[in-house]
């Protein structure tokens, strides 16, 4: 009878715990999402002022690959 009750907290603990990585791996996407909303600003800015928006595109084409790795992932 113990060794039910130890498997099912542990089970529980383990949701826990994954419910805990999800909730941080949802916030830092959001950040993300964010990060890349202001590159996009910057970048349109840039456009706008008539500067050079090619390391500005750049930056902004790494971090949409890193935010389809987190997405992945």
């Amino acid at each position: 009878m113990q060794a039910a009750v130890d498997r099912k907290r542990k089970a529980q603990e383990r949701q826990s715990f994954e419910r805990q990585q999800l909730s941080i791996a949802n916030k830092h996407v959001a950040k993300a999402e964010r990060v890349i909303e202001e590159q996009v600003a910057l970048t349109e800015n840039l456009r706008r002022d008539g500067q050079d928006t090619k390391l500005a595109e750049e930056t902004l084409r790494v971090f949409e690959a890193n935010l389809q790795v987190m997405r992945e992932h």
